[in-house]
This record gives C-alpha cells, structure tokens and sequence, in this order.
C-alpha cells in the first residue's frame, strides 16, 4: 500500500509500520470471537474490546508512512498523475476480481445490472475494504498542492493539518461529547454520530479528512526522528508503551459509554480513526518501530520485509480467503477467542501472500499488482 523509492536503502521502522499495519487490518477482517459485552458482561468480552482498541491504527499507520515517504522525496507531476490513473484503474479491477471471486463464496450471482451496482457502491461487506483506495487517491488528487507547501510554505502546510484535524478530529470529538452529555442531560439516548457540526463549511465532509492528518504528520515526522532517537531507547519506549497503554483505556471508555448510549457496541476500530486517542497510538507505535532493525538475517525479519514488500497484494487479495473460510471458523468453537483470531489472521496472511507472490511470477498477471504498475514499493530512502 505504498508508493516507489528511489534509493536502495530500505527503511527498516517503515517496513515494521507496514507490517504492524497489514496485521491489524487482518486481524479487524478476520474477527472470529464475539465483543458485546451488552449481552455477555463477563470480564472476558470487555477484555476482548479493549485489545480491539489497538487495531484502530491499522489503516493510519498506512496514511503515516505514506505522507512520510511521498513528502520527504522529489516530486514529478506527469508521473504522480499517471500514478493517480494507475491507482484508480489498479481499484476498479481488483473491485471486479473480488466481486467475481465471492459471488460462488457467498452463493450469490449477481446479474450485469447489480454487479455494476455493488461495483460502483463498493457494496458493503464484499468490497467495502477498498474505501482505502478512495481515501489514498484523494490525497493524491491534492499532493501537488500539499508537496508545494510542505517544501516552500511550512506554515501554510501546518495551517492545513491544523485545519484538517479541527473538522476531522474535532468534529468527532463533538459528536462523541454531544452523544453523551446529551444523553445524561435530557435523561433519554441521544445519538450525534455522524453529524457534521461545521455543516456546509466542512470541506471534509464527504471524504475521509483524517487520512490527510495522518499523512501530514507522517511527512513531518522526518523532522524529529533524529531527535527522538538522541533519547534513551529505554525510556522512550517505556514512555511509548504506556501511552499506548493509556490511549487504549481512552477509546476502550468512550466504547462502553457510546455503547451503552446507544444500545449498540461501538466499533473501536473504524470508528475510532478519527479519535485522539488512535492518534497518539499512531505516534507512539512511530516511536517504537525507531528501535526497530533489520541486519538479522532471521527468519522473523525476512517475513517482516517481506510482508512490507507485498502489502498492497495481500490487501487486494484477502478478502476472498476470509469470505471463503470464515463458515469452517464459525463452525469450530475453539476459535471464539483473540489468541485464535491472532492465529487464524496470520493464515490469511500466509496464503494471501504466497497468492501473491505466485501472480508476481506470471508476466500477464503481474501488472494487477502494480502502481507503475506498482513493481517496487516505496520502502526506501531518497
């Protein structure tokens, strides 16, 4: 899911942010135990929606080292644009293919006429992962302005995430606290999700804003790096992990509330993307992945690398595989767990990348799984 570099030199923290990121989406899609603690109030099911609250930095740690790369090297518009067709059709054809694959999954034949429909819908539950792919093109759409900030106006590229966060996160943190002091106040639900509290003065409000934050800050993130790293690892990392820790308390609370509230379990993870909460988890995951280094040749980093290597191809592919498994996981009742799903999600992962890398090796089939078409990812310093 990311873009093309043009030094040899691969970045090791970023092939661990794309690897943690690839993991969680799996394990978000390939869920095989049951969270509502409003109908099972056992420790074990709050439990389960607390480490849920992690999982909510899967698509932004994407975004982050997305604005990372791209902002932090040369920029040409004849080809970013070519890059921004390549994506689209790259979308619309791995649409049709998902589509195609989970029609006899799912039992289902669609006729020309509903095909053409859940393709342009991207119908939720079959195709709806690619939301992605929509969210990374509008930033596309708009690098070249972004870029010309960002290297010749800093301040007017600050004053843009600042602007970004307030109706993105802002408005969140207004539908959150709205919900609930609105429900303790007039003593009945009162549910504010989903409104735009900026209403037509909200240039975010049909698209994803907080993928431009998050991108953002992952470009300025270059600036402080070689700070962060004149700290004590030690204390750094502890300092990480506890905010982390902390962070998750956060979202995990807001949850419980909002699901009580409204009588139905929130979900942490996409409707956490936009909280300040995922946000600190983005930044603390960040500085984790500093201390991290690949010169081991052990089988644990080749995977890693890898999986970097390969995650635009595992996320167009996986859906087919837990559409197709997940009747047997239903069925099998050891599976109801976290450690299970960890497990389960890491088979996705395998098979999806070993399809992967058997379309690499046929010439004709290569090119679906290309941004240039996509050959070389973006791993690597400038």
């Amino acid at each position: 899911m990311m873009e093309i570099a043009a030094s040899k030199k691969r970045i090791d923290w970023v092939d661990l942010l794309e690897f943690l990121g690839m993991s969680f989406v799996l394990i978000y899609h390939s869920t095989t135990y049951s969270c509502d603690f409003l109908t099972n109030n056992s420790f074990i099911f709050y439990l389960r929606y607390y480490l849920r609250t992690i999982l909510s930095t899967c698509v932004p740690l994407f975004f982050f080292a997305n604005g990372y790369l791209l902002l932090n090297k040369s920029f040409d518009l004849k080809k970013h644009i070519f890059k921004i067709i390549n994506l689209i059709i790259l979308t619309g054809v791995w649409g049709i293919i998902d589509i195609l694959f989970l029609m006899p999954i799912e039992n289902e034949f669609l006729s020309i006429k509903d095909f053409i429909v859940y393709l342009w819908t991207w119908h939720q539950g079959w195709i709806n992962h690619l939301w992605y792919m929509g969210a990374l093109i509008c930033i596309y759409i708009l690098l070249p302005l972004i870029k010309l900030a960002y290297d010749n106006k800093k301040e007017v590229f600050i004053y843009f995430v600042i602007i970004c966060a307030i109706l993105t996160f802002g408005n969140r943190f207004f539908e959150i606290t709205g919900t609930i002091a609105g429900s303790l106040v007039l003593g009945h639900t009162v549910n504010l999700t989903g409104l735009n509290f900026f209403n037509m003065f909200n240039p975010f409000r049909a698209i994803y804003g907080d993928a431009f934050v998050y991108f953002c800050i992952g470009g300025l993130s270059k600036e402080y790096i070689n700070k962060l790293k004149e700290v004590d690892i030690k204390k750094r990392n502890i300092f990480a992990l506890i905010s982390i820790f902390v962070s998750c308390a956060g979202l995990f609370a807001i949850g419980i509330v909002l699901s009580n509230i409204t009588n139905s379990v929130w979900d942490v993870v996409f409707d956490g993307y936009y909280t300040i909460f995922t946000f600190i988890n983005v930044i603390m995951i960040f500085i984790l992945t500093l201390s991290y280094s690949n010169n081991r040749n052990n089988i644990l980093n080749k995977f890693i690398r890898i999986v970097s290597d390969n995650t635009l191809g595992i996320y167009f592919i996986h859906p087919v595989f837990t559409h197709l498994f997940k009747p047997i996981i239903k069925a099998l009742a050891f599976t109801q767990n976290f450690f299970a799903c960890l497990i389960y999600s890491l088979i996705i992962m395998v098979i999806s990348l070993a399809v992967v890398m058997l379309i690499k090796k046929v010439p004709i089939l290569k090119s679906i799984l290309d941004i240039k078409l996509l050959e070389k990812k973006l791993c690597k310093e400038d």
